[in-house]
């Protein structure tokens, strides 16, 4: 993603663009319609060497992303080890 300050505001206003932004709106989009406050990718799962357990698994194509991602949602965050 690209992120840069915008415009002339008092603190200035932060925006980032990028696919890393399409994938983190698509993701969120993806809780909502799935009624649950949170939604971690299979890819945050493996890097931080975690098991989603028994948390729903799901899959979504953000835009511009040739292929799909796996996400796991659920209505709790995921206790640590």
């Amino acid at each position: 993603a690209a992120v840069g300050e915008v415009g002339t505001s008092d603190p200035p206003t932060v925006m980032a663009i990028g696919e890393a932004m399409d994938t983190a709106n698509a993701l969120r989009d993806l809780a909502s319609q799935q009624r649950h406050p949170f939604a971690i990718t299979q890819a945050v799962f493996a890097a931080a060497e975690l098991d989603p357990g028994l948390q729903q698994k799901v899959s979504f194509r953000p835009q511009g992303r040739a292929r799909d991602v796996v996400a796991f949602v659920s209505p709790a965050a995921p206790a640590l080890p």
